[in-house]
């Protein structure tokens, strides 16, 4: 396994001013004065040995939003390995006379949540250089590689793109482009699949307008959706996302227009009702498992973490039939091969899915923070460069001008929703290397938004703004102490 060389690599600096005028306020003070309303938990860990350097509240369970991205990594990299990738596959049960397959193309999928457009152009130019220009038989669709969900989690937004379905077939990250504008007085809106400047008719998603009722709202059949959206919300000219709640019937329909754009005549699409047969005549691979691990880190992109835990679970054997069932799986698997955690231990660990939606999953820091420590001593920078870099430069620590902070790298994941924030990952300081976990829940409130729940309405009170805020400060502090007090 290759690691990322230098990852944490602190860098040499020239001579400078010592941090000697801000001194560590000590953990009481930030208490006193930064402290989340609600509840909260903190650790900090030793990476090598695994002693608790210092702990709050660390077997207080939490909801941890997309910190559960941190299991689903986990076990991803546990099961597929940093060179594990996707495979999506065409093919052709049938032989091949004059350009035309006579019997069925099968365009198979292995789950890739990364899958784009360009991807299914470069597929049907290899279809086409394998000499098929045309099917007798049917287009079959085959998204059994994973198990398919309309959505990730259905207590979200429904209209809200980062709640998308998830299968064995996914395309640009299931989600549509709804664009309109007016012309002459008229309004006209319509849905694209787009990536990477490819703009394509998306034939199983349809759009229609209304003069009232809600903002949003969505049908769908076997093999086709429609949105249906408030004309009010459609002023002038514009663009959103919308998400795709079939994603096999998405993807074929989008790769059949890709088809015909190359002269390749296919049928319209259909589900498989049996395992896919026949020889290989396109493929794409996806990027390795250890470039999309970064790129969910990077972007928090859910579709992302829940094709990868629900993944490994299939890899495994597990052979889950939901979204649910693949989470339990992991939370099941992170028990059985993290050692060592003391406290509470895993009392109460549970996922409800790997993208950290759910309010019903349950995590404490002290956990955690072990998940890291078990990822670091595993894979060592390989896992801990996936994670977004935090290092805090003197503006940020709250230094006086002139003054440089001491050396040091962060390296973490945030996890937020309504009520809910979160900050873990890997901080170095003098050469020690350790894991810390924050976890801030303000219950009361988020229970108020949970059962005012409904389902094409987002909310974004100001009160859960301003709560965020206070618990990122709290965040900032304790890194900041960690830092001042760990240098000299």
């Amino acid at each position: 396994m290759i690691a990322s060389a230098g990852a944490l690599a602190l860098v040499p600096a020239p001579a400078r001013a010592r941090a000697t005028s801000v001194q560590a306020r000590g953990t009481e003070a930030i208490l006193a004065d930064s402290a989340p309303v609600g509840r909260f938990g903190f650790i900090l860990v030793d990476d090598e040995s695994g002693q608790v350097v210092e702990e709050r509240n660390a077997d207080a369970l939490m909801i941890p939003a997309s910190l559960s991205k941190i299991p689903a990594s986990f076990v991803a990299l546990a099961e597929h390995g940093a060179g594990g990738s996707f495979v999506t596959r065409l093919l052709a049960d049938g032989p091949v006379k004059t350009g035309i397959l006579n019997g069925d193309l099968h365009l198979v999928g292995g789950g890739d949540p990364s899958l784009d457009a360009s991807h299914l152009i470069d597929m049907a130019a290899q279809l086409r250089a394998a000499g098929i220009v045309g099917i007798t038989g049917r287009f079959i669709y085959n998204a059994a590689a994973l198990p398919e969900a309309a959505w990730l989690d259905k207590n979200q937004p429904w209209q809200a793109p980062y709640n998308p379905s998830m299968g064995g077939l996914n395309l640009n990250y299931n989600r549509v482009r709804l664009s309109w504008q007016r012309t002459s007085g008229l309004l006209h809106a319509k849905v694209a699949a787009v990536s990477d400047g490819h703009v394509i008719r998306a034939p199983s998603v349809g759009i229609a307008v209304s003069k009232g009722g809600v903002d949003f709202s969505h049908q769908m059949a076997e093999t086709s959706e429609v949105w249906t959206v408030r004309q009010q919300l459609l002023s002038g000219s514009g663009k959103r996302w919308l998400p795709v709640r079939l994603p096999g019937a998405f993807t074929a329909g989008v790769f059949r227009e890709i088809c015909a754009a190359s002269g390749i005549t296919l049928p319209q699409s259909e589900p498989a009702t049996e395992t896919a047969k026949g020889r290989e005549v396109a493929r794409h691979a996806s990027d390795q498992l250890q470039i999309l691990l970064r790129g969910m880190m990077r972007f928090s992109n859910n579709l992302t973490a829940e094709a990868l835990g629900a993944s490994a679970g299939y890899a495994a054997g597990g052979r889950p039939r939901s979204i649910r069932a693949a989470a339990g799986l992991t939370a099941k698997r992170i028990v059985s091969e993290v050692g060592g955690i003391g406290g509470g231990g895993w009392n109460g660990f549970s996922l409800e899915n790997h993208s950290g939606l759910s309010v019903r999953s349950r995590s404490t820091p002290r956990q955690l923070a072990y998940i890291l420590r078990e990822g670091s001593n595993r894979w060592g920078d390989l896992y801990i460069s996936r994670f977004n870099d935090r290092t805090m430069d003197a503006a940020y620590m709250g230094l006086p001008i002139g003054q440089e902070p001491p050396e040091h790298r962060i390296h973490g994941k945030t996890g937020s929703m309504h009520f809910v924030h979160g900050l873990a990952g890997f901080i170095t300081v003098a050469g020690r290397k350790m894991t810390y976990a924050i976890l801030s829940n303000e219950d009361k409130s988020r229970e108020i938004l949970n059962a005012q729940f409904e389902p094409y309405y987002d909310a974004n009170p100001r009160a859960a703004r301003n709560w965020a805020s206070r618990s990122k400060a709290f965040e900032k502090a304790l890194l900041t102490e960690w830092v001042l007090r760990h240098s000299a």
